[in-house]
């Protein structure tokens, strides 16, 4: 009966962070491919000065949320509550112009200029099936 219930706990567990492992993969790919096409097919817009943030720390960093305002091309007022990275907050604080990327179909869809895609979720989903497939 040991025997039976370990093999078959090893192989829930395989399975799990198998799972876990290539949802995260797929999270990861699609946050990158997403700030990939908004940058690509974005329109250039100035976000007006934050009046403040909210700073949360995480074992993962530390995030950075604020509401941004911004005018599209036509003059539509947009104004979004989103994270942000630091480097956006650095221009903030020394008073330069911080520009965004939006989706002219869907102007509250927007990315910082200076936004990248983490590949911490990637790795960690590749962490997770090596470790089901080698290690357990």
């Amino acid at each position: 009966m040991g025997e039976k219930t370990r093999t078959l706990r090893q192989t829930i567990f395989r399975v799990l962070a198998v799972v876990i492992g290539i949802a995260a993969l797929i999270f990861g790919f699609q946050e990158r491919r997403e700030i990939s096409h908004l940058k690509a097919i974005g329109v250039s817009a100035v976000v007006d000065p934050i009046k403040g943030y909210t700073e949360r720390h995480s074992r993962g960093g530390t995030t950075y949320s604020a509401q941004f305002s911004f005018k599209t091309t036509d003059g539509q007022a947009i104004s979004r509550k989103r994270q942000f990275p630091k480097e956006v907050l650095t221009d903030f604080e020394n008073g330069r112009p911080v520009n965004i990327r939006y989706d002219p179909k869907n102007p509250s869809e927007f990315v910082f200029e200076k936004e990248t895609a983490s590949w911490w979720t990637v790795v960690m989903g590749v962490g997770f099936v090596v470790a089901a497939i080698f290690f357990m």
